[in-house]
């Protein structure tokens, strides 16, 4: 037979438990609502580097593709929603960037003969793809100062 302070034990840990699955309920469901439709995405925004560095670093990794940013702190996608951070974005969709290029860039405004790489502009940023005939198809990701460096492409 269950003692009057064991009936107590039982019952507070069910309580905690329904409310800590609650919590967790109510968290999930906010951030689905909050979540940003990454395919109605309305503006694509760079915050410039306060202390520009004038290399470029390494943004984020994919399978035979490495993203660099080139005196960029942060890059943001706004829906009518809210934002998410590129990097966030990428954990949702790997082709997220390639959607943004066509989306938000222009034509390229110049082509080399390495293979075919091309620098696309911007608003406020370019954006150089690799495509190498050694197979480097790596991007870069600038300000709008940004162009085609003899480091970058290797």
């Amino acid at each position: 037979m269950l003692k009057k302070i064991d009936i107590i034990k039982i019952i507070t840990s069910i309580a905690i438990l329904i409310l800590v699955s609650s919590s967790l309920t109510f968290v999930y469901l906010y951030k689905q609502q909050k979540e940003v439709d990454l395919d109605n995405i309305i503006t694509f925004e760079i915050i410039k580097s306060k202390n520009p560095m004038y290399k470029a670093e390494l943004y984020y990794e994919l399978e035979n593709v490495n993203i660099y940013t080139y005196n960029i702190d942060q890059i943001i996608l706004r829906d009518r929603n809210g934002k998410i951070d590129l990097l966030e974005a990428f954990e949702i969709d790997k082709d997220i960037l390639n959607k943004m290029i066509i989306k938000f860039t222009r034509e390229a405004i110049a082509s080399y003969d390495d293979g075919g790489t091309r620098l696309y502009y911007g608003e406020d940023f370019n954006v150089l793809k690799c495509h190498t005939l050694s197979a480097n198809n790596d991007i870069y990701i600038g300000n709008k100062d940004m162009g085609y460096l003899n480091s970058f492409c290797k």
